[in-house]
């Protein structure tokens, strides 16, 4: 049986930082099982993997960016058999799927290596001694907790994440405590994303703030993100005029584990598919995702999805629906300071 592995176990994500967020309610749920921390494979730089290792259900992250990025694809093969012999693991669990990481699992003799098939490349079923087939197309998510569920549940593992996964450190939280000291009743909006196309607007954005603003004077808003939209915070600020209490963090260069922690203080959150959407879901803080043109997400309850209507991509998602939606999810997912 699978559950019974008894040496190291890890995890492989390739992927940015939402993917390997959105995953570890699944880590934790294995961990528990197997009664260790597990090791998380990901080629995410250290700044960002620390939030990773503040976890107490990881042991440890090996970063793999330089093998991820080897363009000599011998060479990158080489390089990951190396890797996985060194650790000698026992189980390996595959969260995405990349064929060479798959390959120098088989190469590395690792006993247990656990992952997805697409039903179109059945053949890649060789490679794992566990494994579920899916559906021919789809992306990493939303699909992923769809197949996720009956690929561990089938070989004796916990079939569901476990949320709360997200830990902040006492002293992540502290800090955050720092930051948030004059707005105690704060909202966030998830400002980042890797493609221009998913940012909400700087006019919605404002336009969104004024109505929740009007629905509860007392609350503070939260523009997160790094320094990529400090420009898109700007225009909110400037468009808001000082009518709104903000926290502008996109300039501060944050430590993520403090940025985490300030997440778990806000009573809601607003977000495009960035990782500011998945921090809130890890946290269980109420969220509307805005999903103008990626798949939508409703991996969780208190999660609440919305599209655009038409064609206007992020523009097409009215601040008027948003509002609504996410005062519903507040008062369905209420939610105190932790």
């Amino acid at each position: 049986m699978a559950g019974a592995a008894v040496g190291p176990c890890a995890v492989y994500i390739s992927g940015n930082i939402g993917d390997s967020v959105l995953h570890l309610g699944f880590i934790r749920a294995l961990s528990q099982q197997l009664g260790r921390p597990l090791i998380l494979l990901n080629p995410l730089p250290p700044a960002v993997n620390r939030l990773f290792e503040a976890q107490p259900y990881i042991e440890r992250v090996v970063g793999i960016a330089d093998i991820e990025r080897a363009a000599d694809r011998g060479e990158r093969g080489r390089r990951m058999t190396q890797l996985l012999r060194s650790l000698q693991l026992d189980t390996l669990f595959f969260f995405n799927f990349k064929t060479y990481a798959a390959i120098a699992a088989l190469r590395a003799g690792v006993p247990r290596r656990i992952g997805f098939v697409r039903r179109h490349q059945f053949f890649n079923a060789l490679l794992f001694t566990h494994h579920v087939m899916v559906q021919k197309r789809g992306t990493t998510h939303p699909d992923t907790h769809s197949w996720l569920p009956r690929l561990l549940g089938r070989h004796g593992y916990p079939a569901e994440a476990i949320y709360p996964s997200l830990f902040d450190s006492a002293e992540a939280s502290a800090q955050a405590a720092q930051l948030a000291q004059d707005h105690p009743r704060l909202i966030a909006l998830g400002l980042g994303a890797s493609v221009a196309a998913r940012r909400y607007p700087a006019a919605l954005c404002a336009e969104l703030i004024g109505r929740l603003q009007a629905a509860d004077p007392a609350c503070s808003f939260l523009l997160f993100g790094a320094a990529d939209v400090a420009d898109l915070a700007a225009e909110i600020r400037g468009q808001c005029e000082g009518r709104a209490r903000l926290l502008d963090i996109t300039g501060m260069d944050l430590d993520l584990r403090v940025g985490s922690a300030l997440i778990a203080r806000c009573l809601g959150c607003v977000s495009n598919d960035s990782l500011a959407l998945h921090l809130a879901v890890a946290h269980r803080v109420p969220t509307v995702g805005l999903f103008g043109i990626s798949p939508p997400m409703h991996y969780v309850p208190w999660l609440r999805p919305l599209e655009a209507e038409g064609p206007g991509g992020m523009s097409g998602i009215a601040s008027a629906r948003v509002a609504a939606a996410l005062l519903e999810q507040m008062a369905a997912f209420p939610q105190g300071l932790r």
